[in-house]
C-alpha cells in the first residue's frame, strides 16, 4: 500500500526552521563512529576514554513507582562530530564538539527536568525547544565541509511496500530524491510528512546512507541565525516554510501587484526577448538529483 503527501520543501514559503532533532540518545552516538557495528556500552566507554564524547545529559527517570532508572542523551552536534572524525575531518570535529559541551551545558538543567518524566521524542513540547533548536543550528556554523556528507534537507513524500522516498533540497538548493529501504526509515519512527537530514560517506568500498530525524521551528527574523563566531557562514539550507495551497504565492492582491511593478521597473525593463528565453530554457534544465540505494 503506498503512502504519501502532497509536500515539497523546495516548493514552500521561506521563514520556518528545519535542524536535525537537537538531542539523540547514546546508541547513535556510538553509530556516528561506526555504522556498520551495532552500538554497546563498552564501545560508549571507550568513546569516552579516548576523549572523544562530550559529557552529555544523564537524566534520572521517575514516573508514579519513582525511580525508574537513569538515561543519557548527548547534543546532535556531539554525534556529528564523531561523524567528521571518520571522514578525517579534525578541524570540524572539534569546532562540533566545543558546541555540543557549551550546548549540553546551557540546557543541562532544563533538560533534566523535562526528561525526568518525558521521553525523547517529546522534545518538541518542550517550552525552550526553539531555543535548543537555534542554539543546534549555530552549532553547525562551526561545520565549514557540511555539504561534503550532507546529502539533502527533506521530506518524507511516500511510504510505497518496501521503498520510501524522500524528497529535499541539497545544500546548493538543488532538488533531491533519495529513496530508501523502509526498515531503516521506520527505524527511526518517520512517516510521510516528516523531516529528516540525509547524509552519505564511503565506509571502504561501499557508501551508506544515513537519515537523522529532523524538526521544523517557526522563526521570524534569519538575523537571529546570524552566528558572530562563524561569519560568513550561511543557513539557508535549514530554512523551509509552510507548504503553501496550489497556485498560491503566499501573498496579498496588493502585494502581489506591488512586486509585479517593482519587477517591471528593474530587472524586467534591462532584459531583451533573448535573455528571457534564455532564463526559461536555463530554468527547465535544472535536473533533480536522484538517490536510489533502496532500488
Amino acid at each position: 500500500m503506498a503512502v504519501a503527501v502532497d509536500t515539497d520543501p523546495l516548493d514552500e514559503k521561506p521563514g520556518d526552521l528545519i535542524v536535525p532533532w537537537p538531542l539523540v540518545d547514546w546508541p547513535a552516538v556510538v553509530r556516528a563512529a561506526d555504522p556498520t557495528r551495532e552500538p554497546t556500552r563498552g564501545r560508549l566507554r571507550e568513546l569516552r576514554k579516548q576523549g572523544r564524547l562530550t559529557d552529555g545529559i544523564t537524566v534520572t527517570r521517575r514516573g508514579g513507582r519513582g525511580f525508574q532508572g537513569r538515561a543519557n542523551y548527548y547534543s546532535v552536534l556531539s554525534a556529528l562530530a564523531e561523524r567528521c572524525r571518520q571522514d578525517g575531518n579534525e578541524v570540524d570535529a572539534t569546532a562540533l564538539a566545543r558546541s555540543a559541551s557549551e550546548l549540553e551545558a546551557r540546557f543541562r538543567d532544563r533538560l533534566q527536568a523535562f526528561f525526568a518524566t518525558r521521553a525523547l521524542a517529546d522534545l518538541g513540547d518542550a517550552s525552550f525547544s526553539e531555543e535548543l533548536a537555534i542554539a543546534t543550528a549555530k552549532g553547525l556554523g562551526g561545520w565549514r565541509h557540511m555539504d561534503h556528507v550532507l546529502l539533502a534537507s527533506a521530506v518524507v513524500a511516500s511510504m510505497d511496500g518496501d521503498i520510501v522516498r524522500l524528497r529535499g533540497a541539497s545544500p546548493k538548493g538543488l532538488p533531491v530524491d533519495v529513496d530508501l529501504p523502509r526498515p531503516l526509515v521506520e527505524r527511526h519512527s518517520l512517516t510521510p510528512g516528516d523531516l529528516a537530514w540525509v547524509f552519505s560517506r564511503v565506509v571502504g568500498d561501499a557508501a551508506l546512507v544515513e537519515i537523522i530525524p529532523a524538526l521544523r521551528v517557526p522563526i521570524g527574523n534569519r538575523e537571529a541565525m546570524r552566528a558572530p563566531t562563524a561569519p560568513g557562514v550561511q543557513f539557508d539550507i535549514f530554512w523551509h516554510g509552510q507548504p503553501l495551497a496550489a497556485g498560491d504565492d503566499g501573498l496579498t492582491d496588493d502585494e502581489r501587484a506591488a512586486y509585479a511593478k517593482r519587477y517591471r521597473d528593474t530587472g524586467a525593463a534591462s532584459l531583451t526577448d533573448q535573455q528571457t528565453a534564455a532564463i526559461k530554457a536555463a530554468a527547465g534544465e535544472i535536473p533533480r538529483r536522484r538517490l536510489r540505494p533502496a532500488g
